[in-house]
């Protein structure tokens, strides 16, 4: 379907259920002088007395709004069915790419999180793309930013992360994360994802810094801590340097290559609330006992897969003497 007409149904739906899910989309801007053009809307209704909010960033107006509207249809779905996590689910106008999309997500965070707490080897990559965004955030804010994968196949977790190297513009540590091959658009995904978050940081941060914990604090939580926390670590002068340490130890280590294996993976069509089933948006779910699931807060026996680790023979002693909070928020 075309992006016209996409377009279209969305907004006969705003006509017809905007008043009645308290509808608003804000057209965002980031206070950065860049010369490529970067879309990005947030949209926000109320459903089953919850506020749910949703964002879509890209290059082009149309394929912004429509990946916004696309996360906030995602998200009514996950308040409806009441899932514990949004791991491995994805919406798309295609029912077969949902699918995909779904599969690909559980699949980013399994083998960046088997790789981060093993320690297996990652790959640092060249800058190759967005030359113009990096060195113009690198010169007028000092923010570095650099490029790993996880996996050694052909389809693999990308990883982009960028990070203040002075105080005048601090942003922590923000990360934007993909999973597939090498391509511009795979790419594409991951950097916008960690650009729009610097962008938030750069013009937030004399408010937003002082929410920050420390990694000790962090780990006095326990396993209670949650996403929040996870974000406010990532404001933290030394668990930023922590983990770019820990990446670059990671891309030095080749004792261990992240096993991706051919996992019995379950995908689940998920319905979407009656408002939104003329829009022609699929909602699917991807699911397997064999992979690594996101999860928030320190280590407890029940969250890691302990039988995704077992070729790892250290693997056990080195998770409980050298653990760190993840952040892949």
């Amino acid at each position: 379907m075309a992006n016209n007409q996409i377009i279209n149904r969305i907004y006969d739906w705003i006509t017809d259920f905007g008043a009645l899910y308290n509808f608003n989309v804000k057209k965002l801007t980031w206070g950065l002088d860049l010369t490529t053009a970067v879309y990005d809307y947030e949209f926000r209704i109320i459903y089953n007395s919850i506020e749910i909010s949703s964002r879509g960033t890209a290059n082009s107006k149309e394929v912004a709004f429509i990946k916004g509207f696309s996360e906030l249809v995602e998200r009514a779905t996950l308040a409806q069915g009441r899932f514990k996590s949004s791991n491995g689910i994805a919406c798309h106008t295609s029912n077969l790419i949902s699918k995909k999309k779904a599969k690909n997500e559980l699949l980013e965070r399994d083998l960046f999180l088997y790789s981060f707490y093993g320690i297996t080897n990652t790959n640092f990559h060249k800058l190759s793309h967005f030359k113009e965004i990096t060195s113009y955030l690198n010169d007028e804010f000092g923010v570095e930013t650099k490029l790993y994968s996880f996996g050694l196949e052909q389809e693999r977790t990308f990883c982009y992360i960028m990070h203040s190297r002075n105080n005048e513009h601090p942003i922590g540590l923000v990360s934007g994360f993909s999973y597939g091959a090498e391509t511009y658009a795979v790419l594409e995904q991951a950097f916008f994802e960690c650009l729009r978050k610097a962008a938030h940081r750069i013009e937030n941060y004399r408010v937003e810094i002082g929410n920050q914990i420390s990694l000790s604090n962090f780990v006095r939580l326990g396993p209670n801590a949650g996403l929040r926390d996870h974000e406010n670590l990532t404001w933290n002068e030394e668990y930023k340097e922590i983990i770019v340490n820990r990446l670059s130890e990671m891309n030095s280590k080749k004792t261990h290559n992240p096993t991706q294996g051919n996992f019995d993976v379950k995908i689940t069509k998920l319905e979407v609330p009656n408002s939104f089933n003329k829009l022609s948006f699929f909602v699917s779910r991807a699911s397997c006992c064999e992979v690594q699931d996101l999860f928030w807060g320190n280590l407890t026996e029940n969250k890691l897969n302990m039988n995704r680790y077992s070729n790892i023979s250290e693997f056990q002693e080195t998770i409980k003497t050298n653990f760190i909070p993840h952040f892949l928020i």
